[in-house]
């Protein structure tokens, strides 16, 4: 039992003179070490016993007393208003049996009395037995106050939420009152783009120099930090082949956000590691799931806000490179990994794999703190002079002037969502996206296509390197040409989904092995490279969307598409190996809707900007 309990007792005018007994009784108690008293301070106080009842429980739910007594007419109302407190459990008890289970069984902090209800001796007895009983964590009864607690942290994070929906839209009406924004014709403000225009002078050495040093900055971390994401993501396969938000990051530091959240999945990765149930490993990949959700759409928004659109295309190229690499090289890497540390300090090879990979991408995440820049408006002095952020803000206005300063008003999240899900050029790039990533699905099956098409199983594993090296090629060149044509993003779009859709139909007549090898490595060349123009693509074509709105447009085009890996899983099944006839027509019939959905987008983009 605990030493030197802090009692807070309470009440109403009814049940004061109990009230004022039973505390001095408590104050000669040994076991007492203080009494607090919530009121009433005198018979005559009529305030109504419910704000007396609350005040002493919350005192009890902050930690500031042990239990508290409530003395009221029939012990009832303070009960009921005490248990409206969060994490309060009060009773009514006017026998011995029911005060002792109420702490025994119940756990309850709160005591009731009613002075209408029994004698003084009698609750003056009740109340010394009271003190007398501590609740056993250990009991049987532990596990049923248990749901009665989880219950309460549920409706506490419930309430959270409930709170910053409120809060966002709160923030978006004061907005909305202030401004309105015409969202599918972008409208801009003459004034502000002339200045723009008028301070900057495109190509000079200090831009260029400040390019390299924003390339220097971001390039090789994102890179890195992609690469890992990319590698965490995939390493349960690997494991068991060895025998898995954006619109917080426009209110916070992508230097902090983006490397907080890689550090927090290396960690759920290592613990995967030790996990002994199919059950507990599902479960830590789900949360690795959640985190790994905020990281793509953020890098995405980053690169945007530091470059102009036509120098984005090559650096999405940089981008998409890591994954080109991660496949081409990951499986290796892994199967070096799981062979090599198996059995030592008595783990199995996959684990070491999970502990490897995930301590690699904590260590990463640590470095990117230090590296990563965060938008030019806010980001480190350290990094940049004042006068080089200036010119990357400038710079960025001269034909996207909704590029703001950091003090200049933002849009809450509810209208930016409302302003992004109302814009047809997000849904048509969310049709897009899913379908290149609905077919590059593929590259998951490389290895066992390989092996369908007559190689055997380790031929086979070193046969999907060429296919990872050309696309990396092909994919470099296809950013260089975008920018350098970057009004014919769309169509140069079309042109590969065209050819990989040529490539899933022939390969569907046509079955000779070499002929399906160099049909499937030109197919998943013109796939990777219109995963990165196509992230480039709708960067740009958000970018004179106020920044809030182009955040969410961004992770949503990401989600949606990322979406299609489920049905993509599901493309190859063994039992139509070797011609996989189903899996290369579904991908036919996606590229085709891929093609048409850019070639649509470039018709009506360049309509706009022609009216």
């Amino acid at each position: 039992m605990p030493s030197g309990l802090r009692i807070v007792i309470g009440g109403d005018d009814a049940g004061f003179p109990y009230k004022s007994i039973i505390a001095q009784q408590l104050l000669s108690d040994p076991r007492v070490s203080s009494v607090i008293d919530a009121g009433p301070s005198s018979e005559e106080d009529k305030t109504a016993y419910s704000h007396f009842a609350i005040a002493a429980a919350e005192k009890v739910a902050k930690g500031e007393a042990d239990r508290a007594l409530l003395i009221c007419g029939t012990g009832l109302g303070v009960a009921i208003a005490a248990n409206k407190v969060r994490g309060i459990r009060a009773v009514t008890a006017h026998d011995s049996f029911s005060v002792e289970r109420s702490v025994l069984s119940n756990n309850a902090q709160v005591l009731c009395l009613g002075q209408r209800v029994v004698g003084i001796e009698l609750a003056k007895r009740l109340v010394k037995e009271w003190l007398g009983y501590e609740f056993d964590p250990n009991s049987s009864s532990a596990a049923k106050v248990k749901i009665i607690e989880d219950y309460d942290r549920e409706q506490l994070i419930a309430a959270h939420f409930f709170l910053l929906i409120a809060i966002t839209i709160s923030q978006s009406s004061t907005v909305e009152n202030k401004q309105s924004f015409e969202h599918d014709d972008n409208v801009i403000d003459p004034k502000q783009d002339s200045m723009a225009n008028d301070d900057y002078v495109p190509g000079t050495e200090a831009e260029k120099k400040l390019v390299r040093k924003i390339d220097l900055y971001i390039l090789p971390m994102m890179w890195f930090m992609y690469l890992m994401s990319y590698m965490d993501r995939t390493n349960i396969g690997n494991a068991k082949i060895a025998g898995m938000a954006n619109m917080i990051l426009t209110r916070t530091r992508p230097s902090r956000y983006l490397p907080g959240i890689m550090f927090v999945w290396g960690g759920v990765t290592i613990a995967m590691a030790f996990t002994g149930t199919y059950e507990h490993m599902i479960g830590f990949r789900i949360l690795m799931g959640v985190l790994e959700s905020g990281f793509a759409p953020g890098m995405l928004l980053l690169l945007s806000s530091w470059y102009k659109n036509e120098e984005q295309s090559k650096r999405f190229a940089v981008y998409i490179s890591a994954a080109i690499l991660s496949g081409a090289f990951g499986g290796l890497l892994a199967g070096s990994i799981t062979s090599g540390l198996d059995g030592a300090h008595g783990k199995a090879g996959w684990r070491w794999l999970f502990v490897v990979e995930g301590a690699a991408t904590m260590g990463v995440a640590l470095i990117a703190c230090f590296v990563l820049p965060d938008f030019p408006a806010n980001t480190s002095r350290l990094k940049f002079s004042q006068e080089e952020i200036d010119l990357a803000i400038r710079r960025l206005q001269h034909g996207r002037p909704q590029v703001v300063s950091e003090d200049e008003a933002k849009l809450g999240h509810w209208q930016a969502f409302k302003l992004s899900m109302t814009n047809w050029r997000t849904w048509l790039f969310v049709v897009g996206y899913m379908a290149i990533v609905g077919s590059s699905t593929l590259s998951y099956f490389y290895p066992t296509l390989v092996k369908g098409l007559g190689y055997e199983s380790t031929a086979a594993q070193y046969m999907t390197v060429p296919i990872f090296g050309v696309a990396f090629v092909v994919t470099a060149l296809t950013g260089y040409f975008a920018d350098k044509n970057s009004k014919w993003r769309g169509v140069i779009l079309c042109a590969w989904m065209s050819v990989a859709m040529l490539c899933a139909i022939i390969i569907c007549v046509v079955y000779n092995f070499e002929a399906r090898y160099a049909l499937l490595v030109i197919m998943a060349a013109a796939l990777w490279a219109s995963n990165g123009l196509s992230l480039s693509y709708a960067s740009t074509t958000f970018g004179s969307m106020p920044h809030e709105t182009r955040a969410i447009s961004l992770a949503f085009v990401n989600a949606m598409g990322n979406l299609a890996q489920i049905y993509g899983a599901y493309l190859f099944p063994a039992s139509e190996k070797p011609k996989y006839l189903k899996g290369f027509g579904v991908i036919s019939g996606l590229c085709f809707t891929g093609a048409v959905s850019y070639v649509l987008l470039h018709v009506f983009l360049k309509g706009k900007k022609r009216t």
